[in-house]
């Protein structure tokens, strides 16, 4: 089994408690309304405003953070399958197909029923399972998991190319997908409209995947291609300056060729939270994530690092891992528990926002008291819900469809090995090096003592030979 990076968890966590964040007060009080924000942000004084509206900003991108960290993660798993022969990392990307298949099919199914309003009709009856023809974050998870090993697979199949050579080509087409993204999404909504047309409706629905939507793989998947190169990079290298290195020059280009244009971009604050985003804004989004990414590497994995901090920091963010083992369960139930909250918050304070004369009726305190409450009660959620091994939860039940179609054994939620495994191990880390330590307290301790020792010899003797010329 290779390393397991801790850092990739502590991200992932961190994306997906800032998309509850975000989408607490973003999606189920403004639905979307950037004028909503805006006049939220009039309101609050500068400093403030960094502290509260940056972050629901930021939070609202963290989907992408969490898709990207995906794409490393099944780069990661797919190069070491490989070691083991090419049939089973087709084997590997079969099993993720189905399993993006049977993730939109549940995401589609418990969305509709927890949406569905069985006390306000007063019956019970089976509700009819609404298909989303537009792109969301776990569309993104689903087509990466099986698309981006099959890319690299491709890429790493070229006969005596080197690992940095495979990464620098990923990087150039990714860079030229998401500078041509708006082309992509054009192509694909044409091609979805004559499938529609010619009655092929099942392909219509994938076009209108890569085409719609607030994450429309369109203009995700050259994320996707990014993770794999730092996949790759991962999987051949342990050096940090390298992965700094390239880092660096990442942020660099995606500035570069997102800053100077956003000027350029008619109505650019109002369309970064509509469907399809300004293509500088995603290169910024690209700078942004990717940074977050290194950041989190460097905390948590990089052994130069202090063991004794990363033993702190991996110690204290165990609700991150936790956070992360039940996302694709917190993409698919936030929204309704987000909205159960804000109908309890109604009673008490009033509706949030006038979407008709796109007012923000709430102060921003209340704001940052609601979003705060609602992403607190899921972390304490999570962490009542471990309790009961995550019964029932969607990690849960694609495990067990999964293991039922492939007929491999399946216990639990492997939790565990998350959230606990990565403490263990830095645990024992810090014991052997303060093991260290003490042993060599204890050498350099008996050096001296030795020392010590055969002055104390030295001195009798020059006294005996003083006391025998005396005599």
């Amino acid at each position: 089994m290779g390393k397991r990076y801790i850092g990739l968890d502590f991200g992932r966590g961190i994306a997906i408690l800032g998309v509850i964040l975000a989408h607490s007060f973003e999606g189920r009080v403004t639905h979307w309304d950037s004028a909503v924000l805006f006049n939220l942000a009039s309101q609050i004084p500068i400093v403030l405003l960094i502290i509260l509206f940056v972050p629901i900003v930021v939070g609202s991108t963290l989907g992408s953070l969490f898709s990207f960290i995906t794409a490393i993660g099944v780069t990661i798993s797919s190069l070491r399958i490989r070691q083991k022969g090419l049939r089973y990392v087709f084997k590997y990307i079969i099993v993720k197909v189905i399993f993006a298949l049977l993730l939109k099919g549940l995401e589609d199914f418990w969305v509709t029923v927890l949406k569905f309003p069985f006390f306000q009709n007063e019956y019970l009856e089976i509700p009819r399972v609404h298909l989303r023809y537009w792109a969301h974050s776990l569309d993104n998870v689903g087509c990466y998991s099986w698309l981006i090993p099959l890319v690299v697979l491709g890429i790493t199949s070229i006969p005596r190319l080197k690992y940095k050579y495979q990464v620098a080509i990923l990087t150039v087409i990714s860079f030229l997908l998401l500078w041509y993204n708006n082309i992509t999404v054009q192509l694909f909504a044409t091609l979805g409209d004559w499938f529609k047309s010619k009655e092929f409706y099942f392909f219509y629905y994938l076009c209108s995947k890569v085409a719609d939507g607030a994450f429309a793989i369109g203009q995700y998947v050259p994320f996707g291609l990014m993770g794999g190169a730092y996949g790759i990079l991962f999987h051949n290298t342990q050096s940090f300056k390298e992965y700094w290195s390239y880092t660096i020059v990442v942020v660099i280009l995606y500035l570069a060729l997102g800053l100077p244009f956003v000027a350029s971009e008619e109505d650019f604050f109002s369309r970064i939270f509509g469907w399809i985003k300004p293509t500088p804004f995603l290169f910024i989004v690209g700078a942004i994530q990717t940074l977050a990414m290194m950041i989190c590497l460097q905390l948590n994995d990089n052994p130069n690092r202090s063991v004794k901090k990363r033993y702190l920091l991996i110690k204290n963010s165990t609700f991150l891992r936790r956070a992360n083992c039940m996302s694709l369960t917190a993409y698919i139930v936030e929204e309704s528990f987000s909205e159960f909250l804000y109908t309890v918050f109604r009673v008490f304070f009033g509706p949030g926002a006038d979407l008709d004369n796109h007012v923000c009726l709430w102060p921003w305190y209340l704001v940052l008291f609601y979003v705060l409450v609602v992403t607190l009660l899921w972390v304490l959620l999570i962490r009542v819900w471990e309790r009961f091994e995550f019964r029932f939860s969607m990690e849960h039940q694609l495990g067990c469809i999964m293991g039922w179609l492939f007929q491999t054994p399946y216990n639990r939620v492997d939790y565990k090995s998350t959230i606990y495994a990565p403490l263990n191990t830095v645990r024992e880390e810090l014991d052997r090096e303060l093991a260290k330590e003490n042993g060599e307290a204890l050498a350099t301790g008996g050096e001296e003592v030795v020392e010590v020792a055969q002055n104390t010899e030295a001195s009798k003797e020059i006294e005996m030979k003083q006391v025998s010329s005396v005599c």
